[in-house]
């Protein structure tokens, strides 16, 4: 298997959109699902764009919900630049549930290298994806 972010569309009604988020770096591997608003998709698309534009760049967007009281799980991703040279980094966490207290049962947290051409035709797929359509968007990571 390959290192990789992956983002699936698999439901939505007219309040939500339901995604599937993997992610694996070959050590660690984890999934999720999740709710998140309809523009999720476009928003972390747009969120992309461009990076890095300096080696100092960072960006991060979460999805989903913390805490034991709320369904679905939760997905955080920070890209930033390992180096001066600016190498981009991908870090993942991933919560898929939670006790009653809040506390995190199942989770991983992750770190992946990837190409920055890999992260834009990344980008370019979240802002086509559609529930209806089965298909995911997938980062592709280096070893």
């Amino acid at each position: 298997m390959q290192p990789h972010i992956s983002v699936t569309p698999i439901w939505s009604d007219e309040d939500l959109l339901e995604l599937r988020v993997a992610a694996s770096n070959l050590n660690f591997f984890g999934s999720v699902e999740l709710y998140a608003q309809h523009s999720a998709l476009k928003d972390m698309a747009a969120l992309l764009d461009g990076f890095p534009n300096v080696a100092s760049d960072t960006r991060c967007i979460s999805w989903g919900a913390t805490g034991g009281g709320y369904a679905g799980g939760y997905a955080q991703m920070s890209f930033r630049c390992s180096d001066g040279a600016g190498h981009p980094v991908a870090d993942v966490q991933l919560i898929s549930r939670w006790t009653s207290d809040g506390v995190p049962v199942q989770s991983v947290k992750l770190s992946m290298a990837f190409e920055a051409a890999s992260l834009d035709a990344f980008a370019a797929n979240l802002s086509d994806l559609r529930p209806e359509n089965r298909l995911g968007a997938t980062l592709w990571g280096v070893v």
